[in-house]
């Protein structure tokens, strides 16, 4: 009887581990090419397109301590950004993508220019609150509101300061959101630095027109800081529960 609920119970281990899944969508307005094999040389089989979902899956053992185990565990840098191969459903078929662009909620409609505005297209709004406090010769208003996703806009001062907190996205992320988004004047063409051959922890800097860009990498993509000389500062970074944060300011001259 033991050996059989033992024998059960690695059953459900190994079935939910071939059927866990996940929702991912295309934020890429060129979209993203799907391939036979985790191979870039691989033959191609279709597109799918900007705000298009896409069903991830786990990597099989054949795959993963099989033939395609270097290409698998390589990370592809484009524009700055790391990427890595994802096993996806496609059109009731194993197939391959890189997941560089891909956000785990739809990206952007037509129209939405904000990062409220964008909270909006996805959830509804579960509670606002709003606070004044007091300094010398001035009150600052604060106003946070809370979706029913678990996303969160806190604005200090009709936007001198305004903080957004984004469950389930990464630092790299939030970045694609602010560029698909326009945000603050940053522009669809900005990339970021990228690392040199086999360096994991490094600070790397770079210039987009008049935005300077620092990319803090720590395996990955920890901190991003963005800034217009005199004008404001965005900081793109990882709380300790592991939400991403969106941070930007208002960079007074002088200061």
């Amino acid at each position: 009887m033991k050996k059989s609920i033992l024998f059960l119970f690695a059953v459900m281990i190994i079935t939910a581990k071939v059927t866990a899944q996940e929702t991912m969508y295309v934020a890429t307005k060129q979209g993203l090419n799907v391939y036979e094999a985790p191979l870039f040389n691989s033959k191609i089989l279709g597109k799918v397109a900007y705000g298009q979902k896409v069903i991830a899956i786990d990597w099989g053992e054949e795959e993963y301590y099989g033939k395609y185990n270097n290409s698998i565990m390589q990370t592809t840098i484009q524009e700055g950004l790391d990427g890595r191969w994802q096993v996806i459903k496609y059109k009731n078929k194993k197939a391959y993508i890189i997941n560089t662009y891909l956000l785990p909620t739809a990206p952007p409609q037509k129209g939405i220019t904000t990062i409220e505005g964008y909270f909006k297209q996805l959830s509804t709004i579960a509670g606002i609150a709003k606070t004044n406090k007091p300094f010398a010769g001035y009150t600052e208003k604060r106003v946070k509101t809370l979706y029913n996703n678990g996303m969160e806009a806190y604005i200090i001062e009709d936007g001198y300061h305004e903080t957004y907190t984004l469950p389930d996205f990464s630092v790299q992320q939030a970045f694609l959101l602010v560029r698909l988004l326009k945000f603050k004047s940053i522009e669809a063409k900005d990339s970021l630095p990228t690392p040199p051959p086999g360096k994991e922890e490094i600070t790397l800097n770079s210039t987009n027109g008049e935005r300077s860009y620092e990319v803090i990498r720590y395996y990955g993509i920890k901190n991003i800081s963005i800034s217009k000389i005199d004008t404001y500062r965005i900081e793109i970074f990882e709380s300790k529960g592991g939400q991403a944060i969106i941070y930007f300011y208002i960079d007074e001259p002088g200061c």
